[in-house]
């Protein structure tokens, strides 16, 4: 509520008008006060007032219109989820390190139903085997299957950046789960090229190592410091719990940001 003072000016003021806070100060000049009746005195303060309120009014509007087309920036923000997905281009591998050239690919596994696309078609009743330069039917040593894995390059994104890992298990021979892996990142074409790759994680699939995990079902995801996007990743099994024909998983997905 606005309360409007009114005050009456002997001859040679000047007429002020003014607003502080919810009150409006109107001075009237007037050279007989006696002559000015308090109608007319109202409603010169009235119709002032009425002005100020007015303007007031019209630039809160005007203020407000131009607040309402400021429109705010588009904040972008990026989705964590799997990187790797079925249908995604993957290479398998065997022979080969960290660091090194491709030592063999597209072979030993132990048939059609088990090749490096099952490690990503997203269920763990599938499964990716390969025995691995020293490995091979009915042979029972710790080296088989350490050395393969895959090169992939995720549809999802040509500039992904990797975070994490997450495996699953098979459906059968414990030994031949994978207990550590390493990762690497590229944006160059040539896959087959050791210099090619930049090495990200060095370290455990998160299969729990000292006791035998249920078949079938995920380990614990493993996290890792990133913030360079890539175009293709390859990943190598290090190590496997214990001797056996081959090295096998039913998932092995890479995490990270799109």
């Amino acid at each position: 509520m606005l309360l409007v003072i009114l005050l009456l000016l002997p001859t040679g003021s000047s007429v002020t008008i003014g607003k502080i806070d919810n009150f409006i100060i109107v001075g009237i000049m007037n050279s007989s006060l006696a002559r000015v009746s308090l109608e007319q005195c109202l409603y010169i303060a009235t119709s002032t007032a009425s002005s100020m309120i007015s303007t007031t009014s019209s630039s809160t509007t005007e203020t407000s219109s131009t607040t309402s087309e400021t429109s705010s920036p588009t904040l972008t923000t990026q989705s964590l989820g799997r990187i790797t997905q079925a249908g995604d281009t993957i290479v398998g591998l065997y022979n080969t390190t960290a660091g090194g050239s491709t030592g063999g690919k597209n072979g030993l596994y132990s048939g059609p139903s088990e090749t490096p696309i099952y490690a990503i078609d997203g269920s763990t009743s599938t499964k990716y085997f390969n025995y691995g330069v020293t490995g091979g039917s009915n042979t029972t040593a710790n080296a088989p299957g350490i050395g393969t894995g895959f090169y992939i390059t995720p549809s999802i994104s040509n500039a992904s950046i990797a975070v994490g890992l997450l495996f699953a298990t098979a459906n059968d021979r414990p030994n031949r789960d994978p207990l550590s892996v390493s990762l690497e990142g590229t944006n160059s074409d040539a896959c087959d090229s050791g210099s090619s790759w930049t090495l990200l994680y060095n370290g455990s699939t998160g299969i729990n190592v000292t006791s035998e995990p249920d078949r079938m079902t995920y380990g614990i995801q493993q996290n890792f410091s990133n913030t360079t996007p890539y175009k293709s990743y390859r990943l190598l099994i290090t190590s496997k719990r214990g001797p056996d024909d081959a090295v096998q998983y039913s998932e092995a997905h890479i995490i990270g940001y799109t």
